[in-house]
């Protein structure tokens, strides 16, 4: 890739949509590791072609409902013999030889011995997943069984307010209080949440030294936590709570970083022997090289010429401005979401260096489809991809008519 592409991005959309579509409905061998939780990557794929309005180009209405099927059956919908606990929400994937089955269109509820709970698991996160899938492709979610997924999150809920991540788990963060928090907004019932405790366990997170939201309380603030926070209070209505906006948007909009100021990325460039330039650099090298343009040429030949262009793309990047996680560390495509929608979220979308960032994520454009985390890494992956085509939506670089809601990660015109 040239660094003129970088300077004037133009992004290969097509090429993008392709790889979607392949992994989606054909070769997803690369991704065998994720297969546990493969949810995660039919959420990624779909929310990406519809943040480029291309879900009805890709898929027919017979590929849809073939989608919504498997999807559905992932539900888990169980009552515990003992103490008649309602168990609801949806597994990853049937790869532990686990699904749901439909007659007619109806499920009945499975009884289950206490110990079985564990043995075929559901968790807020995949259940996020499931149902912003089966908003995306148009599905009314008239077999979901909210009793059973609202039982289930009031349980989860600690007494602090944050939640848990699924019954056969302590783990508890910001991240899952945010699932939950999309889960009620899409099924439209927070019945089951004591938001007043959920909220002072948000507002409990904040640091107030630095700016930012740790995953808990005293926690170093980071790009991921702080979205979830800032989205979760504006789910609930309570972005006003938050005690001193003005740290946090400063925190926020110093996570944009221009590569050679992070060590990480200095290191790990001379590692793979690859040299970051800034612009001026490269506009001095530029001139200098025009100078010498026509002496130079005379001398080499055509085979020559093309060994020189390829060392220059491979021996030299482009010092662009990306967002980074957390203080130091190194620049990453998908905090332009965490980093990006945060201030999209506040009303403050105005501080992104959006031609920076623009150049940044093309810098992370793999040729063949897809998007990966840095520009200083070689392979795609599906979570970078589908954060970095957000991250276009979110600093108007594609056209789609139905604007995202950020706090959700779904399209507004998916919740009706």
């Amino acid at each position: 890739m040239e660094i003129s592409d970088i300077l004037n991005p133009k992004f290969n959309i097509q090429a993008h949509i392709a790889l979607q579509k392949m992994i989606l409905l054909g070769d997803g061998v690369k991704f065998v590791s994720l297969d546990g939780q493969r949810i995660y990557v039919v959420y990624f794929i779909l929310n990406s072609l519809d943040a480029l309005d291309k879900i009805d180009e890709v898929l027919t209405v017979e590929q849809k409902q073939a989608i919504i099927t498997w999807i559905y059956r992932q539900q888990i919908i169980k009552r515990t013999k003992l103490t008649n606990t309602l168990i609801g929400g949806f597994r990853g994937s049937e790869c532990f030889g686990y699904h749901t089955e439909y007659n007619n269109g109806n499920v009945e509820e499975v009884v289950v011995e206490e110990e079985e709970i564990y043995q075929d698991i559901q968790t807020i996160v995949f259940t996020q997943c499931a149902l912003s899938c089966l908003k995306i492709l148009g599905d009314n979610l008239h077999l979901v069984s909210r009793p059973h997924i609202l039982a289930t999150l009031k349980r989860l809920q600690n007494t602090n307010g944050q939640m848990r991540s699924c019954d056969d788990s302590q783990e508890s963060d910001l991240r899952y209080t945010y699932s939950s928090l999309v889960v009620s907004r899409l099924l439209q019932d927070f019945t089951w949440c004591n938001q007043e405790l959920m909220t002072q366990y948000i507002l409990s997170c904040y640091n107030h030294e630095y700016g930012g939201f740790g995953l808990n309380p005293n926690l170093e603030s980071h790009g991921g936590s702080t979205f979830c926070a800032i989205a979760s209070l504006s789910i609930l209505n309570k972005l006003h709570l938050i005690p001193n906006q003005t740290k946090l948007i400063h925190w926020l909009v110093s996570r944009q970083q221009l590569l050679r100021e992070s060590k990480a990325s200095l290191e790990e460039s001379q590692q793979i022997q690859v040299e970051i330039i800034s612009e001026a650099e490269y506009n001095e090298q530029k001139q200098l090289q025009e100078q010498n343009q026509n002496k130079q040429q005379d001398k080499l030949t055509q085979n020559e010429k093309e060994c020189q262009k390829t060392d220059k793309q491979t021996q030299q990047i482009l010092d662009i401005v990306g967002f980074q996680g957390r203080v130091c560390k190194f620049p990453d495509s998908c905090y332009t979401i965490w980093i990006g929608a945060s201030l999209q979220i506040l009303g403050y979308k105005q501080f992104i260096a959006s031609e920076n960032i623009l150049r940044f994520l093309k810098l992370c454009e793999n040729g063949k489809g897809g998007f990966k985390k840095s520009p200083l890494e070689q392979e795609m992956c599906p979570v970078h991809t589908h954060f970095s085509i957000l991250g276009l939506s979110l600093l108007n670089d594609v056209n789609c008519p139905g604007e995202m809601n950020f706090s959700l990660l779904v399209r507004n015109n998916r919740l009706n």
